[in-house]
């Protein structure tokens, strides 16, 4: 629920437009969400729904096939989660940000910092879990 509000507050903080008839932070659950979509007239001109995770992503999957939506060609489904890659399951999109990619903007932004403050020196420590063990 944070990472969706977050989400909502960035696109507004930015100015970003988006529909807030199509954000529904207070469903008990996606599929709950979902009908509600699904059920609203002025909303069924939607065409991607964003899940927190995985597992919401598959609940939902079938619900849009009962209304006659096919994923990915009429409704694209994203997940907040990491992907998984079970067998005869399809790969649901997710959003996630490499790690060498944000350790690079944190190191970019860093040293304009200290470079404005007249020092060139960076110190600090990359702390990165092995996800190999989980």
């Amino acid at each position: 629920d944070q990472v969706l509000l977050g989400y909502k507050h960035a696109l507004e903080k930015n100015f970003l437009p988006f529909n807030r008839n199509l954000v529904f932070m207070d469903a008990t659950s996606s599929s709950v969400a979902l009908q509600e979509l699904l059920n609203n007239a002025s909303t069924l001109n939607f065409n991607a729904l964003l899940v927190a995770d995985e597992q919401e992503a598959q609940r939902v999957i079938p619900q849009l096939q009962a209304f006659n939506k096919s994923v990915p060609e009429d409704i694209m489904v994203f997940s907040l989660g990491g992907s998984l890659h079970l067998p005869g399951i399809p790969v649901i999109p997710a959003i996630e940000y490499s790690m060498d990619a944000m350790a690079a903007r944190i190191v970019s932004w860093l040293t304009e910092k200290t470079q404005m403050l007249g020092s060139y020196v960076l110190r600090g420590d990359l702390i990165i879990p092995d996800v190999r063990k989980r």
